[in-house]
């Protein structure tokens, strides 16, 4: 190992091989400059950018655990949960709907003053991309922490699961305070396209880098 630090929960080591330099991020764990580690890879990033550390990896890869020399790696029931996303689907029309859990008919909200509805934003994505957009919705899922982040499903009751317009994924800075499945939130980021975090997992629309409000 010949460069590791710690940022956003998560420990990032550069690893020499015979050939060449990786760099590998896990869950924070202890780590020696010079000692001799072996990983599981668990999921392939390109271009990962983390906002902990204000750096950007041309390619990452992350591990679902990690051995030092003379220990023995965890077995698949013991690796962390990889970040929430969901494979693109055939006609690149958003996440699967197994993305956010199914649950009663979301209550419909109008969008906030100079938003937009979330089947707007999904219908209209190629327009929107790279944009600042403005959402307001009802939070169906959470998860934070995760890849230096907090990850979030918003519905407002408008488009359908049929079309895949129903359900918009939003990521927030990891100090961002926590929100609860069933708050409804107004959300603000800039609206990516064709997201791939490796490992055949894909997001065709997501709302990055946002700021949550009631």
């Amino acid at each position: 190992m010949a460069e590791a630090f710690d940022g956003g929960g998560y420990t990032y080591v550069r690893l020499k091989r015979e050939a060449d330099e990786v760099w590998v991020a896990a869950r924070q764990f202890p780590a020696t400059v010079g000692e001799e580690l072996s990983v599981a890879v668990s999921m392939t990033m390109h271009d990962f950018k983390s906002p902990s550390l204000s750096r950007s990896f041309p390619l990452l890869y992350f591990a679902s655990d990690v051995a030092h020399k003379g220990d023995t790696l965890a077995p698949p029931s013991r690796a962390p949960a990889p970040p929430p996303m969901a494979p693109l689907n055939s006609h690149g029309s958003g996440e699967a709907p197994a993305a956010a859990p199914a649950g009663p008919p979301i209550a419909k909200l109008a969008p906030p003053a100079g938003g937009l509805s979330i089947a707007d934003v999904l219908t209209r994505r190629a327009e929107l991309s790279g944009r600042s957009v403005v959402v307001r919705g009802t939070v169906v899922k959470f998860n934070a922490g995760i890849l230096d982040r907090n990850w979030l499903h918003v519905q407002d009751g408008s488009g359908s699961a049929d079309t895949q317009t129903h359900d918009l994924t939003i990521t927030t800075s990891a100090s961002a305070p926590a929100v609860r499945v069933g708050d409804v939130v107004t959300v603000k980021g800039v609206l990516a396209l064709k997201k791939d975090f490796g490992a055949g997992y894909a997001y065709d629309a997501i709302l990055e880098d946002a700021t949550v409000t009631d």
